[in-house]
């Protein structure tokens, strides 16, 4: 079965390796935070998890 088809997910572009992101992660963090406690990266297919307590 396609994982995309049981998944509905919340994406984002922010890309954690950008050199704007690693001077300054914070507005990043804020942004992630604003959208969901769990968002995809898409560029990298990844999950990153912006409220732990949230989703623990």
């Amino acid at each position: 079965m396609n994982r995309d088809a049981i998944v509905d997910r919340v994406t984002t572009d922010i890309d954690p390796f950008s050199s704007s992101y690693i001077l300054d992660p914070y507005p990043f963090h804020q942004q992630m935070r604003d959208i969901a406690p769990v968002v995809w990266l898409e560029k990298w297919s990844v999950w990153a998890v912006a409220r732990y307590k949230q989703v623990q």
